[in-house]
């Protein structure tokens, strides 16, 4: 939860500097592309997506993008998975660096918090 926090406090600031520094220009396009669901924590992508439901930003993934920006960068030989399962989710509370083996054994769950098929948890 602090990196969420962290992270809409720091495009809240710069979006109200006349001109960002180079680096933070970005993250200030990203948070405008981002709506916050109070009911789950997720931040919904709300440009455009690829052909298998994620964020297209900065030639990337939008969730790969906000990962690399909050932890640093992601191995080759690694992938993000949603915890939350949606793909349109770009709240790094809810992505983990795992192997290709274990994003697809935990995608075949609707939800890995709690191991459930079917969950209104999480």
């Amino acid at each position: 939860m602090n990196q969420t926090i962290k992270i809409l406090r720091l495009s809240e600031s710069l979006k109200l500097e006349k001109k960002p520094p180079h680096f933070a220009v970005p993250i200030v396009r990203f948070a405008k592309k981002i709506e916050v669901d109070k009911k789950t924590g997720c931040w919904n992508w709300l440009a455009s997506l690829n052909n298998a439901g994620y964020g297209n930003f900065n030639r990337s993934s939008a969730h790969r993008f906000i990962y690399e920006f909050v932890f640093g960068s992601i191995p080759d030989n690694l992938q993000i998975d949603h915890l939350c399962r949606n793909r349109k989710c770009c709240n790094p509370d809810h992505l983990e660096m795992v192997t290709a083996v274990e994003n697809f054994i935990r995608g075949r769950r609707h939800c890995v918090k709690c191991r459930q098929k079917s969950c209104t948890s999480h």
